[in-house]
């Protein structure tokens, strides 16, 4: 089956992958479409190319369940946060581990880029969410929620 590339605007046909053997958790589309990073109860990120149906690599480097995906907005990266309480941000082309972005202090379940890519925004079940710089790996904000929200 051949995919097109996901543009704005266009419906993506979805398709199934096995490749994880873990429950796939997030999945992320790179920005021109033409990538997919899922995230796994196998402790691993799997970059998969959406026109050949093909895995192109692994990341492997989480000691825990990889919560959520996302891709930069040049593509050029993936950042990964794990129930193991970290961010993992990965060169998407090498699959090369950037740096470990570590402080919360329970899992994190949800990670985001900033629109400039700049930073990454990470949500943890310790009810904060940081941010952080992407060049140097340090925290520029925590907003601290309420306890048992």
């Amino acid at each position: 089956m051949r995919i097109p590339p996901a543009t704005a605007g266009q419906h993506a046909e979805i398709f199934l992958q096995t490749g994880h053997s873990g429950s796939v958790t997030s999945v992320s589309y790179s920005p021109d479409g033409k990538f997919i990073a899922s995230g796994s109860k196998d402790n691993t990120v799997k970059v998969w190319d959406v026109q050949t149906e093909k895995l192109l690599r692994t990341l492997a480097g989480h000691s825990d369940n990889v919560s959520s995906v996302s891709f930069s907005p040049d593509g050029k990266f993936i950042a990964s946060g794990s129930l193991d309480k970290t961010v993992k941000v990965w060169e998407a082309e090498t699959g090369q581990l950037v740096r470990t972005l570590a402080g919360h202090s329970y899992h994190v379940n949800s990670v985001s880029f900033s629109p400039d890519g700049k930073f990454i925004a990470s949500g943890s079940y310790d009810n904060t969410v940081k941010v952080w710089e992407v060049q140097t790996g340090k925290i520029a904000l925590t907003l601290t929620g309420k306890k048992n929200w």
